[in-house]
């Protein structure tokens, strides 16, 4: 009479991936048991003081003609209305430089 056996079923690749992450979860863990490791500084070692650090924001230095650009996009929307292109382009027929009109009209907001 002969038996037949079954096959061993086979693991998948994720809880093959599980079994080793808890495997190195558990074995850091006994590690640092076993380390001593209880959360406190040893004595005698000085502990560093947190510290704050500011960071300034960047200085933007505008050249006179992005300045003049600026105050004049700012003078005709104080009496006009404008689209951002529009006033690009009047700024523009008023002999600014292109990037000279995008800076002036992003610095009024539009």
């Amino acid at each position: 009479m002969t038996t037949m056996v079954a096959a061993p079923a086979k693991m998948s690749l994720h809880k093959k991936f599980a079994l080793a992450y808890v495997g190195v979860l558990v074995g850091l863990t006994v590690i640092g048991i076993a380390a001593g490791g209880d959360g406190e500084t040893p004595a005698g070692v000085p502990v560093a003081a947190a510290t704050t650090m500011t960071v300034a924001e960047p200085v933007t230095v505008l050249t006179v003609s992005e300045q003049n650009a600026v105050e004049m996009a700012s003078d005709y929307l104080e009496y006009s209305a404008f689209s951002r292109s529009g006033l690009i382009n009047q700024l523009e027929y008023d002999g600014f430089t292109t990037d000279q009109a995008d800076h002036g009209t992003t610095q009024v907001g539009l």
